[in-house]
């Protein structure tokens, strides 16, 4: 059985730059402000993002959590951490933001300082990050 290995950020950065000088972007400059490593190449459009999670941990930086459609916020990608937000959703008008905000504080200290996406798990996480939104 082949096991998956991956692909250290220097290694694919080395593949990149083989079409030219990757230029870093600055702060501020580039889309979204989460963990990745931003890039762009001379005389090409747009930028190239690294987010290297197995090789070159970023999670003191992270600052994303995600909705899933079916109602859970997910404080880590890479962690089987939730919290279901459709009890706050399903309370009384005059209670509802209070719930969320209360449901969304809980997810946020819930938030693990490390993921586990190279640790073996007697529970691995189910859900891929295509399906939650990563």
């Amino acid at each position: 059985m082949h096991k998956e290995v991956p692909l250290p950020i220097r290694e694919a950065k080395a593949r990149c730059a083989q079409l030219g000088e990757l230029v870093p972007v600055q702060e501020g400059e580039a889309i979204g402000g989460g963990p990745a490593q931003v890039f762009r190449l001379p005389d090409a459009r747009g930028t190239l993002g690294f987010i290297g999670a197995c090789t070159e941990n970023f999670c003191s930086r992270c600052n994303r959590v995600r909705l899933s459609a079916d109602g859970y916020l997910y404080p880590c990608l890479g962690h089987g951490v939730r919290v279901d937000l459709k009890p706050a959703l399903q309370q009384p008008p005059a209670q509802r933001e209070a719930a969320i905000l209360a449901a969304v504080v809980r997810a946020l200290e819930r938030k693990p300082a490390g993921h586990q996406f190279l640790m073996h798990q007697p529970h691995p996480i189910f859900r891929t990050l295509r399906a939650i939104g990563g």
